[in-house]
């Protein structure tokens, strides 16, 4: 019966293997039997617990493998804080990036590079007298600073992709969001898995 799953042979085994020092060994077999408890569960469901846990539970078992490899949230922080180094970075090239301050936005120098008709009005505005004290735009530290929710790098204070024009601009804006939804979700999961909150002993 799929529905039936017993844990105590697999914890067994890795306390055996644990005991005798091959600590990898044991983290993979508890892995293993997080899989197959969790699979016994959904079969014990209805279709809505099939789909919620169906869900969790691939989220748990791709991002810290259950609680039982937790530093794996921080490898796909990673990957994600490289992703948004090209995608904020493409955006900049592009010139689809804004001041993320509305006194600069109402300023005289903002509108007057908006009058001239250059696409990159971003750095035009730098290019004038107030713009110069303005600060630079430094694509990996945005990636950084809008993925990690608990520092403040200061550079999403000054910066966000101008959803105004076409692609990168209303691309790297939505992009942004979600970027953010990550990070919040792989921080979270981060501590709930060095925790031992999402493992089911």
């Amino acid at each position: 019966d799929p529905a039936d799953f017993y844990p105590q042979p697999y914890e067994q085994l890795a306390a055996v293997l644990r005991k005798a020092g091959h600590g990898e060994d044991a983290r993979a077999v508890l892995i293993e039997k997080e899989r197959r408890q969790r699979a016994a569960r959904r079969a014990r469901e209805g279709f809505a617990g099939k789909i919620w846990f169906g869900f969790w539970d691939r989220l748990l078992g791709v991002t810290v493998r259950y609680g039982r490899q937790p530093l794996w949230a921080f490898y796909w922080l990673l990957c994600f804080w490289l992703v948004g180094v090209g995608v904020f970075g493409v955006a900049e090239a592009r010139g689809a990036l804004k001041p993320n301050k509305e006194v600069v936005l109402r300023s005289d120098e903002w509108v007057g590079c908006a009058a001239e008709g250059r696409e990159a009005q971003a750095e035009c505005y730098l290019l004038t007298d107030r713009g110069a004290s303005y600060p630079r735009f430094n694509r990996w530290i945005y990636s950084a600073d809008t993925l990690l929710p608990i520092v403040s790098l200061e550079m999403q204070e000054y910066w966000i992709p101008d959803d105004r024009k076409e692609w990168p601009g209303w691309g790297a804006r939505g992009y942004l969001w979600f970027h953010i939804a990550v990070g919040w979700a792989l921080s979270l999961l981060a501590v709930a898995g060095f925790s031992g909150l999402v493992k089911s002993d």
